[in-house]
């Protein structure tokens, strides 16, 4: 069922002069409403919009200087009661007056009225506005009212000023630390970067980046790895961490450690990765050169040590055959003391291999309990205060690296001895 709205005028109908009759017109202003209810409708929406984000409104006649404003509008500027348009304007912090002049002049040439200044109100207390509005002018160009809206953006200033001076701090660290900052769109491989990124990789503030050029730059060993890492990172919405080895345009090698954690942009939840690099270049070759020193002094150790050992092994049995059991003794003592001595010198390459990833396993198929005992009976010779006792319950062989598991069954012994009780 459809509803019309009517207007009637009523009017005699005058015969003479005698009223014989009334003339009745109705004319249908259902159009008229509805447009009536639409704009009513429009502005109690646009004002409870503006009462959600405590927005003020205003209404300046140019031509009267009247000014019409919202409560909303006072409570912004902290006025309890309407004040002249002058009250509003001397609020203005000094320092953005002139600001504020410049707005108004360019918004009589162009309509478009908009700044952002500080307030101080009776309180004293500081605060940031945002004033936008609209000029309306007559047919030869003239101003005729300026319709706007100004909103508090204190909060949202301070926390741009707190990020800014995070951002400040952040940049500060980053070059006292050497350290590039990276941003990378996953989807279209940009990076965004500062210039201690470039260096880093060897690539020039004009050249171009992305993430495909980036990754040429990887030596051909370390490329499949870092694509990977980065690949667990987005599949993982996690963080990575890499070294490895860079080429740069002229044959310059560089060892560059990378981190970086995966996020989504808020608006287009595209994957980007931000995070930091560092040169370990030279962290690298002193580790490399500490590695080959060690590696050099552990074999020239191990060349007297042999000799020393042999000197011990002929000595012990020159004093046996004299029968001089306790002298032997001593000598076998010694002896043990020189395998413990071997073994840290092999101890010593064994970390230089594992820092090198070079650490190679002798594996061969043995005898578990005489290699026990063999471990056992030397171990036992270097302490008479404890008693070594084996209780076999294992019989069989096992496939393994006889030296490396030896040189384990010596460390938990040789530990057993010295931390257990002392007899009596």
């Amino acid at each position: 069922m459809e509803v019309y709205y009517l207007d009637f005028v009523y009017a005699p109908f005058i015969n003479g002069n005698d009223i014989s009759g009334i003339i009745v017109v109705a004319i249908d202003v259902t159009e008229q409403v509805l447009s009536r209810r639409k704009i009513e409708d429009a502005e109690e929406r646009a004002r409870l919009a503006m009462d959600a984000v405590e927005m003020g409104t205003y209404d300046l006649d140019y031509v009267t200087d009247e000014l019409i404003i919202s409560p909303r509008y006072n409570t912004i500027f902290g006025f309890s009661q309407k004040g002249e348009r002058s009250d509003y304007v001397s609020v203005i912090h000094p320092d953005d007056q002139k600001l504020r002049l410049l707005a108004h002049e360019q918004s009589l040439v162009d309509g478009h009225l908009k700044y952002i200044a500080r307030i101080i109100r009776d309180d004293k207390s500081i605060r940031w506005i945002r004033v936008e509005g609209r000029v309306y002018f007559d047919e030869l160009k003239k101003p005729l009212r300026l319709l706007g809206t100004v909103i508090d953006i204190t909060e949202a200033k301070n926390a741009e000023e707190e990020m800014l001076e995070i951002n400040q701090r952040l940049e500060i660290a980053l070059e006292a630390g050497n350290l590039g900052s990276y941003e990378l769109n996953i989807e279209t491989g940009g990076i965004t970067c500062n210039d201690q990124f470039r260096e880093d990789f060897g690539i020039g503030p004009d050249d171009e980046l992305t993430f495909t050029t980036l990754i040429n730059t990887v030596a051909p060993a370390y490329r499949d790895r870092v694509r990977t890492a980065v690949a667990l990172a987005i599949r993982n919405h996690s963080s990575y961490n890499e070294e490895f080895q860079v080429i740069w345009g002229n044959d310059t090698e560089r060892w560059i450690r990378a981190s970086g954690k995966v996020r989504y942009d808020d608006d287009t939840h595209t994957p980007i990765i931000i995070g930091v690099t560092f040169d370990i270049t030279d962290h690298k070759n002193l580790q490399q050169q500490k590695d080959d020193f060690i590696s050099i002094a552990s074999h020239e150790l191990k060349t007297p040590v042999t000799s020393i050992k042999a000197y011990t092994q002929v000595l012990e049995r020159m004093l046996q055959a004299k029968g001089d059991t306790k002298e032997a003794g001593m000598i076998s003592k010694m002896d043990a003391q020189v395998n413990r001595l071997t073994g840290l010198i092999g101890d010593l390459l064994d970390v230089t291999k594992i820092n090198a990833g070079k650490l190679q396993f002798n594996d061969m198929e043995f005898a578990f309990n005489e290699l026990v005992d063999e471990v056992v009976e030397d171990l036992q010779r270097t302490t008479h205060k404890h008693t070594l006792v084996n209780k076999f319950n294992y019989t069989g062989m096992v496939y393994a690296d006889r030296d490396r598991i030896a040189q384990v069954l010596t460390n938990l012994i040789t530990n057993a001895i010295k931390y257990s009780p002392q007899p009596g």
